[in-house]
C-alpha cells in the first residue's frame, strides 16, 4: 500500500468531521427560530418592502410555543392606533354596540409580538366570538394559525363582576374556536 492510498480516507474523513463541525456551530449560534406566515410574501428575516419600496420590519406574533410568527404589516391598516408609543402598544381592533364598546385587540410590539384582548359587554359569548373574528381578519390568518398565536382574552378587572356578575378577571378566556378555552 502506498501514501497515496492512506492519505485520501484520512483527508475524506477530516473534510467530513469539518463540515459537521461547522454545521453544529451555526446550529449552536443560531438565533431563535422565525416562522414566515404563507400569506406575507417577505424574505425570511423579518423585513418587506412597502408601497415607497422601502425596507420596513414585519410584526411578529409569539406562538404558544415561544417561536415569532412574522405576519403582514397590519401596523398600516387605517384604524390601527398607535396607544403608547414608547412601549410600542397598538389598539388594532374593536367593535361599538348599543351600549358602547363590546371589546379592544392590543398588540404589544414592543413586548415581543403579544395580542391581548379585553372584553368590556356582559354578553361575553358573543363578544368574545366577535373579537375572534375581527382578529382573524386583521391578521388575515387561518384560524388553525390563530389558535398556535399566544393571545391572551380577560374581562378587566375594574368591570368584571359589574358586567358579568361573576368575576372573571384574571383568567385568561382563550379564543372560543381554540382548544383549551374557558367554557361558558
Amino acid at each position: 500500500m502506498n501514501n497515496t492510498s492512506i492519505k485520501l480516507p484520512i483527508i475524506l474523513i477530516l473534510i467530513f468531521f469539518l463540515i459537521v463541525g461547522v454545521l453544529a456551530y451555526q446550529f449552536i449560534t443560531a438565533e431563535e427560530l422565525v416562522l414566515v406566515d404563507t400569506a406575507v410574501e417577505a424574505p425570511v428575516g423579518e423585513v418587506g418592502v412597502n408601497n415607497q419600496q422601502e425596507v420596513v420590519l414585519l410584526p411578529t406574533m409569539m406562538t404558544k410555543t415561544d417561536t415569532k410568527l412574522v405576519m403582514r404589516d397590519f401596523l398600516l391598516d387605517e384604524d390601527v392606533e398607535l396607544i403608547d408609543e414608547e412601549a410600542q402598544v397598538y389598539r388594532i381592533g374593536s367593535e361599538l354596540g348599543q351600549n358602547g364598546t363590546l371589546f379592544e385587540i392590543f398588540y404589544f410590539k414592543g413586548g415581543g409580538g403579544g395580542i391581548s384582548i379585553s372584553l368590556l359587554d356582559p354578553n361575553l359569548v358573543f363578544v368574545r366570538a366577535r373579537a375572534e373574528a375581527a382578529l382573524q381578519e386583521r391578521l388575515d390568518v387561518s384560524l388553525l394559525r390563530l389558535c398556535a398565536l399566544k393571545v391572551v382574552v380577560t374581562v378587566p378587572r375594574t368591570v368584571s363582576p359589574v358586567l358579568t356578575g361573576t368575576d372573571y378577571s384574571g383568567i385568561n378566556l382563550g379564543l372560543p374556536s381554540c382548544p383549551g378555552s374557558f367554557v361558558f
